[in-house]
């Protein structure tokens, strides 16, 4: 998506609402976590994950796909929409009542996860979840904007 700014400078805009998982911004970074404990054998049929809303949307998605069962841990009074796409998607919930996502409130889930036998991706120190930017996003944008600039 391209729009101009005051000074004529374009500005592009990746959207990545139009993933193919979930519609989740989330949908490539959660695709590559779960991708990686599969590959690395460490994928069991219960996943447990803190989540304010869209890596929960987008592991939920991928769960149904691989007949996984995500319970999403969310903070206090998560917004309803988020609700309502879990709960679409199949996921179990479980509202707590850490008002944030914390250090504290993630390593609670991932000992909750270790002791209940569920995977935990933890979103948060997982280089799963960062590594698919360089590995996919940067080389699309690049691609897509050199193939925008020969048209030009």
């Amino acid at each position: 998506m391209k729009s101009e700014c005051r000074d004529g400078v374009e500005v592009w805009a990746k959207l990545e609402c139009y993933n193919p998982f979930s519609r989740s911004v989330k949908d490539r970074p959660v695709w590559n976590m779960l991708r990686r404990a599969l590959e690395e054998d460490r994928v069991r049929r219960k996943l447990y994950e803190a989540t304010s809303g869209n890596v929960g949307i987008a592991l939920a998605a991928l769960c149904n796909f691989y007949g996984l069962e995500l319970t999403a841990f969310l903070p206090k009074k998560p917004p309803a929409v988020t609700l309502k796409l879990l709960r679409i998607l199949g996921a179990g919930i479980i509202e707590t009542d850490y008002e944030t996502i914390s250090p504290e409130f993630w390593r609670w889930v991932a000992s909750l996860a270790e002791r209940n036998r569920a995977l935990n991706l933890n979103q948060f120190e997982n280089y799963a979840n960062p590594e698919v930017h360089y590995r996919t996003l940067a080389n699309e944008l690049i691609e897509q904007l050199e193939a925008v600039g020969k048209e030009a």
